[in-house]
């Protein structure tokens, strides 16, 4: 049996399931006949067997020493910080807040800040380090659009690699997608007409960015809003062929933001019903079942401890990605890769299992050597 990067199995002699939508990347073809790039799979230990008699903390040690042979130092960190030595694992850093596009739930691009310098940057990276983190992901504004001198975004995670376990950037896809980055996540916020509405004129763009870009680890993040729930699973549906997985957050209050795009509670429940729905049946939705149950009502035990933030003028900070960026509000909370992150600290197996898929770095020649 065999396991699709949304974590979903399907053997040969099993129907697939009823639901309508693009085969899950498991499979070599898409409809139309049109190939895509094998992804790696994992095959069962000969020892799975055995898992079931084995306790839950067995279990996660097991987890835990497969993503050190990887990962370098993450068992270490993670036993470390059960002894008490609780330091931060990931870390965003924003090269800059200048941006291309004016998206509505935004509030950086409305802020203007100096950028990071590269040797600042550089500098921050050795702080975080020495922190804990060992997972670093680069942010905005819109990093494709900085520069320090001749030094670029592939300069600075070039310096990353050299620091951290995994390196991942966001971007809203509109510049060419080719960077030595080990994930990139694009922002695609509805179907064209909705995605417009909320980001500017860039679907086409975006998505004409992900074709033509040969890294094989793209993810599609989206921010549900009030403006988009609606037609999520069909935008779900619509990425599945075309990326390795998706994500998702929920929209945060920032000040100066919109306050009707906040997503009722209600409404929220029912697109992560939705989301859990085409996850089992084999979309790639990157976000585990556990997290997506999670967010339903923000009763996780949140460890924002596990964070560390950079801003674009070298400010660190440990904790809530909001902290020092608007009023932190628990309740209204929609960051799923924070409850990710707290449920794999708790012990929750398909978190942890989650951390792995995304975060393991790739064994692949650079494209920029």
């Amino acid at each position: 049996m065999q396991r699709c990067s949304a974590g979903s199995c399907h053997h040969p002699s099993m129907p697939r399931p009823a639901l309508t939508a693009p085969r899950c990347r498991c499979h070599n073809q898409m409809p139309g006949g049109r190939p895509r790039p094998p992804l790696r799979h994992t095959a069962a230990a000969p020892h799975a067997r055995m898992w079931p008699r084995l306790g839950k903390l067995e279990e996660i040690t097991h987890l835990m020493v497969g993503s050190l042979k990887q990962c370098g130092s993450l068992l270490y960190y993670y036993l470390g910080t059960r002894l008490g030595r609780k330091k931060p694992i990931l870390g965003g850093m924003k090269l800059t807040r200048q941006c291309n596009l004016r998206c509505r739930h935004c509030p950086f691009w409305r802020e203007p800040a100096p950028s990071l310098s590269f040797s600042r940057a550089v500098s921050c990276m050795e702080a975080l380090r020495a922190w804990g983190v060992r997972i670093l992901i680069l942010e905005g504004g819109e990093p494709f659009l900085w520069k320090d001198g001749d030094a670029d975004l592939q300069a600075v995670v070039g310096e990353a690699r050299k620091l951290f376990s995994c390196v991942g950037v966001t971007t809203n896809g509109t510049f060419p997608i080719e960077i030595d980055a080990d994930v990139v996540w694009v922002s695609i916020d509805g179907l064209q007409e909705t995605h417009d509405a909320i980001r500017g004129q860039s679907f086409a763009t975006a998505m004409a960015n992900i074709a033509a870009s040969s890294h094989p680890d793209i993810y599609a993040h989206i921010t549900i809003n009030s403006l988009n729930y609606k037609e999520i699973p069909e935008l779900v549906e619509s990425l599945s062929d075309r990326v390795k997985g998706i994500t998702i957050q929920f929209h945060y209050p920032y000040p100066g933001v919109e306050e009707s795009l906040l997503l009722p509670l209600a409404r929220r429940r029912a697109v992560l019903d939705r989301l859990i729905e085409l996850k089992k049946a084999g979309l790639p939705v990157a976000d585990s079942c556990a997290c997506l149950e999670a967010l339903k009502d923000n009763r996780w035990k949140c460890h924002p401890w596990m964070i560390a933030s950079v801003e674009s003028d070298g400010k660190l900070t440990r904790g809530c990605y909001v902290e020092g960026r608007g009023e932190i509000s628990c309740e209204r909370c929609g960051f799923a890769a924070h409850a990710e992150l707290s449920l794999a600290y708790s012990g929750v197996l398909e978190a942890i299992r989650t951390g792995n898929r995304i975060f393991t770095r790739p064994e692949r020649a650079s494209s920029h050597a």
